[in-house]
């Protein structure tokens, strides 16, 4: 197994934590980007991912995250993290409940 998890071009090697956004796709008005955090603990382990919120309406997920990514220590844990708080970022940003 690597000790290096990437998702497309972010990298977080052993005992560590990085954040960055993660390209989807475009549009002549909009760039599709959301925030990710890669957790990546000292130890071997399971994959997890946490999604906090795909709908605009949708508050106390992407909060959760980001308490989470404020709080998470790669050198307390061992496998990986991969926290997404908000996917739908058009939708959160305009606060639509349905899109």
């Amino acid at each position: 197994m690597s000790d290096v998890l990437k998702v497309k071009n972010l990298e977080a090697p052993k005992g560590t934590k990085v954040q960055g956004m993660l390209y989807i796709h475009e549009q002549p008005v909009y760039k599709h980007e959301i925030p990710i955090t890669l957790v990546n603990g000292v130890g071997d382990g399971p994959t997890l991912c946490i999604n906090g919120g795909e709908h605009g309406s949708e508050y106390n997920g992407p909060a959760g995250c980001l308490k989470l990514i404020e709080e998470i220590d790669p050198k307390d844990i061992n496998g990986k993290v991969i926290i997404t708080p908000v996917v739908n970022t058009l939708a959160f940003e305009y606060r639509w409940m349905h899109g």
